[in-house]
């Protein structure tokens, strides 16, 4: 495209619009254009009353040969018809140098500080180099070659925010920019819920953040959307992120309050708009804190509503992000007095389109599943799906131990009861869609769990060596050995499908476990987060695609045992897969301040840095200057991009 500077005038109130456009003085070549090249000047709206905008237009011809050349164009007005208001009325090319002249003759690039020096300006001039590869049809043909930094995908420690808060499993959202965690056991005036940044380690803005609700002894969450879905009394709760996944954290450089209006500036675009609710720290008294933008002025400065004393203008440090608050339906009712500890439906990764939970009522008789429609924020099926199984006769200890896990159209129930015979107990199969008992299936299965100390296992997902599911399996403690069920209700066993079962007895797995499926490949912890002894911190990583049958992942010939002096690497509530990184996981313990902590599972090692994919960041949109005035229009083709 031709390059161009375009002006928006503020018409002066004697001026005409023909006196305007003799006063118009832009030079009949432009430097670095062809001798014969004529610049091209337009003039819109063809007419304009006095006090109006006009938009003056100059544009210089394409470049025919090729090289490298620095280009200016000049746009000369008489400040006594029409002026400038701000720089905003200036569009040049991208990353082109603007600068101003109030004689027409000596240049700065500094804007003008006032309304009464914009009203001065005489003349813009906007300079910048182009790399030519000719003309094509008219439309220039420039290139350039960038380098963009290199940022290692690696996750780092992740600290607990004070002693006491720990556990229970890291969970993200669908791209991996963020990772939340949930403190189990702790009361609804605590701030439960916590999110890093997955590539820098460090707290999101606003978090910890308190939602409203207690956290039991498993703590289950999950990101849908832009929203996370958490376990509570009474039904789930929501809380809205979309600030938190949508606006990127900004560093301030100057603050300043008038009248009551806090004005922030940031070193680099700071992505905000009107409304967005964000959290300010580091910037000190009186402006860190939540807050709602009232409005954005440029893209590196926002306000807000503060009421303080005036705070002249001056350099600050700090930073400002997108915050968490409880979405319009703070908590989607489903049943009163109920706790609602296991859901299902949505992935520890994150899922990217709206969907249904289904969560567990394991207290009443019969125990049931209810639905929340994550798009509407209600229950879609109020009276629930009945399991046909008993719900638990008052002995859980004092947390819910059961399970449920959906596939396709099928729901596995498991309800924790301690006070029933360990060779009572029962688990079922039902449709979603009709509520019966799944193919296979003539009534809810009994099963044995004599010399397990009680304990209550978990369902998991099997996987193929495609990365499907091939079926789904109820691992019990303390081995894991457990029936399995095809999508026909056929049942083999969790030791047939090759899925090597844990060698040490710790048995806390059956509350905490929370078995995750990725690909091909099935990760499990043993639970053993009070075990000091390495040789009882374990964790099952089984792979389906190993061998013919499947096996332990990479080929290992045991599984994943804390070796001595390693730190008690694998002593752990639950282990999450890394959604990118291969043989990287994520461990939640006990032990404070690190609750979470990512290993390398090839070599034993802490850390995934050397074992990360490494990103190159640049932007495309200036790595070729936008050499036109319309910020979408300028560039209509790529020719070729090699990375």
């Amino acid at each position: 495209m031709p390059s161009g500077v375009s002006t928006r005038r503020v018409m002066s109130a004697l001026a005409a619009l023909a006196v305007v456009a003799a006063g118009l003085v832009v030079p009949a070549t432009a430097q670095g254009a062809p001798a014969s090249a004529a610049v091209d000047l337009t003039v819109s709206p063809p007419s304009v009353a006095p006090g109006g905008i006009v938009n003056l237009t100059a544009t210089m011809p394409v470049r025919d040969d090729t090289g490298s050349v620095t280009q200016e164009i000049v746009q000369t007005i008489d400040p006594a018809k029409v002026k400038l208001t701000a720089a905003t009325d200036i569009t040049a090319p991208a990353g082109w140098t603007v600068s101003y002249s109030t004689d027409g003759t000596n240049f700065s690039a500094t804007p003008p500080a006032s309304a009464a020096a914009w009203a001065a300006v005489r003349a813009v001039k906007a300079t910048g180099a182009v790399s030519s590869l000719g003309s094509d049809g008219g439309r220039q043909v420039a290139q350039s070659t960038v380098s963009g930094g290199t940022v290692a995908q690696t996750p780092a420690s992740l600290a607990s925010p004070r002693i006491g808060a720990d556990g229970y499993q890291a969970f993200f959202d669908q791209d991996r920019t963020r990772v939340f965690n949930l403190y189990h056991h702790q009361s609804a005036s605590s701030q439960n819920l916590d999110c890093w940044v997955v590539l820098t380690g460090v707290r999101c803005p606003g978090f910890p953040f308190s939602w409203g609700g207690e956290t039991q002894e498993a703590a289950n969450g999950r990101v849908v959307g832009s929203k996370v879905w958490l376990q509570g009394t009474g039904g789930l709760w929501c809380v809205d992120i979309a600030s938190v996944l949508g606006t990127p954290q900004s560093t301030i450089t100057n603050k300043a309050l008038t009248s009551n209006v806090a004005t922030l500036t940031t070193s680099g675009a700071h992505g905000l708009s009107a409304g967005a609710s964000v959290s300010v720290s580091g910037v000190g008294t009186p402006f860190d804190g939540n807050y709602v933008v009232t409005t954005t002025p440029t893209t590196t400065t926002f306000t807000y509503a503060k009421t303080n004393a005036n705070v002249a203008s001056a350099a600050a440090s700090g930073s400002v992000g997108g915050r968490p608050v409880l979405c319009s339906t703070p908590q989607v009712t489903l049943k009163a007095g109920v706790t609602f500890t296991w859901f299902t439906g949505a992935s520890v990764f994150g899922d990217s389109g709206e969907t249904t939970l289904y969560a567990l009522d394991s207290s009443s008789n019969p125990a049931r599943v209810y639905c929340v429609d994550t798009a509407t924020m209600t229950a879609a099926c109020p009276s629930g799906i009945s399991t046909g199984i008993a719900g638990w006769s008052g002995n859980t200890t004092y947390f819910d131990a059961s399970s449920i896990m959906k596939w396709e159209d099928r729901l596995y129930v498991m309800v924790s009861d301690r006070g029933l015979d360990v060779t009572t107990q029962k688990l079922t199969c039902r449709l979603i869609s009709t509520g019966a008992l799944c193919p296979g299936w003539s009534s809810p299965s009994a099963w044995d769990h004599s010399g397990a100390s009680g304990s209550d296992g978990k369902f998991f997902e099997l996987p193929n060596a495609a990365g499907g599911i091939r079926a789904v399996c109820y691992a019990k403690p303390p081995t894991g050995e457990g029936p399995c069920w095809d999508a026909n209700g056929s049942i083999g066993t969790v030791s047939s499908f090759n899925v090597q079962l844990f060698s040490r007895s710790v048995n806390s797995w059956y509350s905490y476990g929370s078995p995750v499926r990725k690909g091909s490949r099935l990760y499990l912890g043993n639970g053993g987060y009070n075990q000091t002894s390495v040789a009882n911190q374990e964790v099952l990583c089984f792979d389906a695609a190993v061998g013919a049958n499947g096996g332990r992942c990479n080929g290992d010939a045991t599984n994943l045992i804390s070796a001595s002096g390693s730190d008690n690497m694998f002593q752990n509530y639950t282990v999450t897969p890394d959604p990118v990184i291969e043989n990287c996981v994520w461990v939640t313990r006990h032990t404070y301040p690190n609750v979470i902590r990512t290993f390398n599972i090839l070599n034993r090692t802490a850390g995934c840095s050397d074992i990360a994919p490494q990103r190159t960041v640049f932007s495309g949109a200036t790595s070729v200057p936008r050499m036109g005035c319309s910020a979408t229009g300028a560039i209509t083709a790529w020719r070729s991009f090699t990375l």
